[in-house]
């Protein structure tokens, strides 16, 4: 993507493109192994563990010793799922796109591969963009076939909300991109250029502080689990819901409760206290979740929120994520 002069108009400060590359496969007893992972600085893997929440899949989380994405800096992640596997990949902290006085920027390019019967989970940290930053992403995700599973989300911040710098970045372009045996489901081109127009305003972030996005792709996304998943983001966004706890949900709250206790108890969700928590945002969250139809045999949601906590944003995509099977 760069070398030592960067394409971005700014040199690579590291001389090279930064890697991460995962490769999972399914090792024996039906478990998940990690089979490789490389990486140059600034990233590094932890230690693949089990999550009670979501046994079947190995966990890993990806951690950086850098302080964050500065001028002319360029990485490429890789993550290939091998047939049959689950892995779920996360970042160990917020990413933060530090101010920029040339001319360059910091790039990211991220490739996503799933094998047959593979599944990922790819929900990242949101990313801070600071003011004076610049930042562009290409994210692919390719999904062998309809039996391959996907769910990725992401969480874009305004900028440093505390410290004033409210959409005081000079520009942040990112591009998702999934396809089903080759076939084209799912694009997403975001450009947040505020020099060039309000992206705070109606139709972008809407006077919140937080985008959130999320999409799944996966063979046994039934009509059943949509309505749960749209039932809770409901309950999440319409202020008239309010609080609602486990044994006093509404009928629908999550379309059918045996899917609800089936999909989420089996994850490690307490009835009356981890799971009501993670429905009852702490700020007002808007938003919905709308159904992509099915591509190459595949069936796909997308999901888009906005709020002033990104953690609020993170448990309602988690939530749909779980509710998929992810």
């Amino acid at each position: 993507m760069t070398g030592s002069a960067g394409a971005h108009g700014a040199p690579n400060r590291y001389g090279r493109t930064s890697r991460l590359e995962l490769e999972a496969a399914l090792g024996a007893g039906g478990r998940t192994v990690l089979a490789r992972a490389y990486a140059t600085q600034p990233f590094r893997v932890m230690k693949p563990f089990e999550d009670p929440r979501s046994p079947t899949f190995a966990q890993v989380i990806a951690m950086s010793s850098s302080a964050g994405l500065m001028e002319g800096d360029a990485q490429r992640l890789g993550v290939a799922v091998g047939a049959g596997a689950a892995l779920s990949v996360r970042a160990q902290a917020f990413e933060k796109v530090h101010r920029m006085d040339g001319a360059g920027w910091a790039a990211r390019a991220t490739e996503l591969a799933v094998a047959p019967g593979g599944r990922l989970r790819f929900l990242q940290q949101p990313v801070i963009p600071y003011a004076g930053s610049r930042f562009t992403g290409d994210t692919v995700v390719e999904l062998a076939d309809a039996t391959a599973g996907v769910a990725y989300g992401e969480v874009i911040a305004c900028g440093r909300a505390a410290a004033g710098e409210r959409f005081a970045f000079s520009s942040f372009a990112n591009r998702v991109l999934v396809t089903v045996a080759g076939e084209p489901a799912f694009a997403d081109n975001l450009v947040l250029d505020p020099g060039a127009g309000d992206v705070a305003g109606l139709g972008m972030f809407e006077g919140f502080a937080h985008m959130g996005s999320l999409v799944v792709l996966a063979p046994d996304l039934s009509a059943e689990r949509f309505e749960a998943a749209r039932s809770a983001l409901r309950a999440l966004t319409d202020p008239d819901e309010g609080a609602v706890a486990w044994d006093d949900a509404p009928a629908g709250f999550f379309g059918a409760r045996d899917l609800a206790a089936r999909d989420l108890d089996a994850r490690g969700f307490s009835a009356q206290g981890e799971l009501a928590a993670s429905f009852v945002p702490g700020g007002a969250l808007i938003g919905g979740i709308t159904h992509l139809g099915e591509v190459a045999g595949a069936t796909g949601w997308a999901v888009r929120l906005l709020g002033d906590r990104a953690q609020d944003l993170q448990r309602a995509l988690d939530l749909v994520a779980h509710l998929a099977g992810f």
